[in-house]
């Protein structure tokens, strides 16, 4: 069990999470979604670390089905959440995702606030899962 890794990687999560609200307050919708995906992608890397698992890429999805090969449930709701928030992670940065419109204006309150709720659901269930997890001994030892 590799708590130390965990907590870097989910204090790397929480910290990408808290600077995306900073710039959702000043309207910097895309780059808010960006750090709210960049902090769900890193609270999931987490509890791959816990496990003993050396996570690669970046795509939310993909590590969570990596996660539930060790032998664990993700729900079909925090998976969907990872899908919806992998598509920030081109289109919130680069204008030739689409060329009718830059990443600055992709999104709106609105579309910024669901990325937020979904990040925040995604942490969380880390969160619940690392202590489970802890309480229960079940972590791969490194």
């Amino acid at each position: 069990m590799d708590i130390p890794a965990y907590t870097l990687w989910i204090s790397e999560a929480q910290n990408d999470f808290e600077g995306g609200k900073v710039l959702q307050r000043s309207k910097r919708y895309n780059l808010a979604v960006f750090h709210f995906s960049q902090a769900a992608e890193k609270a999931v890397k987490g509890l791959l670390y816990l496990e003993g698992a050396k996570p690669w890429g970046h795509t939310i999805l993909n590590l969570l089905v990596e996660y539930e090969k060790k032998g664990h449930a993700v729900p079909v709701a925090i998976k969907q959440h990872a899908q919806d928030l992998e598509k920030s992670y081109l289109d919130s940065r680069y204008p030739e995702v689409s060329l009718q419109l830059g990443p600055k204006d992709r999104y709106d309150r609105r579309s910024t606030a669901e990325a937020r709720d979904k990040a925040k659901e995604v942490i969380d269930f880390v969160i619940k899962e690392k202590e489970a997890l802890t309480k229960s001994g079940a972590a791969a030892t490194p």
